[in-house]
């Protein structure tokens, strides 16, 4: 059975990011989000190889839990056997869409299903959708962490470091 989120906040609330910034020290956005207390089961979903693995490889470096899935068929599938706090996934997937497999997700778990992140190159989605937060690519990591904070304190475990 799977637990479930309260939320406090608007859902499909976008929030803007830009490209990565690399000012400052190397390492400092990596800091920042090591700072956050994010929940520790992530499911990355990306149909491209190395985004997925870059992202997953960054977050595992963290401590997190991480799967990832190629398409939205796989995600559903991994859902079922990973208890995921947090679902990243592109909503350009080929085939089932991103916007095609969140609604899938909110029908099949309801108010179980686990916070949904959009990953998006084309910009703020058009309308509210299945998602709860929109990110842009390429991905700002101080963005993710402020995501990854504002889910409830229950969702969110320290991580040892």
């Amino acid at each position: 059975r799977r637990p479930t989120l309260q939320h406090s906040w608007r859902r499909g609330t976008p929030l803007q990011s830009n490209p990565l910034r690399l000012g400052g020290r190397r390492g400092d956005n990596l800091r920042e989000m090591r700072d956050t207390r994010a929940p520790g089961r992530i499911l990355v979903v990306d149909d491209n190889a190395d985004s997925a693995m870059s992202l997953s490889v960054l977050l595992e470096m963290e401590g997190h839990e991480v799967r990832s899935a190629r398409n939205g068929p796989a995600a559903m599938h991994e859902l079922e056997q990973f208890d995921a706090h947090v679902v990243l996934m592109d909503v350009g997937l080929p085939g089932l869409d991103g916007y095609a497999t969140a609604d899938l997700m909110r029908q099949r778990w309801g108010k179980a299903a686990p916070y949904l992140v959009a990953l998006s190159g084309y910009g703020p989605p058009p309308r509210s959708n299945g998602f709860d937060a929109h990110l842009m690519k390429p991905l700002e990591l101080s963005c993710l962490g402020e995501i990854l904070q504002r889910l409830p304190a229950t969702q969110r475990p320290v991580l040892s470091h």
